[in-house]
């Protein structure tokens, strides 16, 4: 799809400052081959490109911002954040 082919450069961009985070990983799966069908389903892909943030495998919300890879880089920062946010107040609540 068209849109998938414009995204695929900034997603690998934005993977790219990234790829010394070991507790970072950016995935792509192509739904419209057979093997990925299931998977597919399972998440609930129903448009292209879906992408959805995951939290130590638990699926966290969809992306919904610009397809750029200065917007996934803020969002991961982003959601990075308020990750250590959840972390710290557990931490505290112990």
């Amino acid at each position: 799809c068209p849109h998938c082919k414009n995204t695929i450069p900034h997603f690998t961009a934005a993977a790219d400052h990234f790829k010394e985070e070991r507790k970072i990983a950016y995935a792509a799966v192509d739904c419209t081959k057979g093997q990925n069908h299931e998977l597919c389903k399972q998440e609930g892909v129903e448009g292209y490109p879906m992408i959805s943030y995951y939290n130590y495998g638990k699926f966290m919300e969809r992306y919904s911002g610009e397809r750029a890879e200065a917007a996934f880089v803020n969002y991961i920062r982003a959601m990075r954040g308020q990750d250590h946010e959840k972390i710290s107040k557990r931490k505290e609540e112990l």
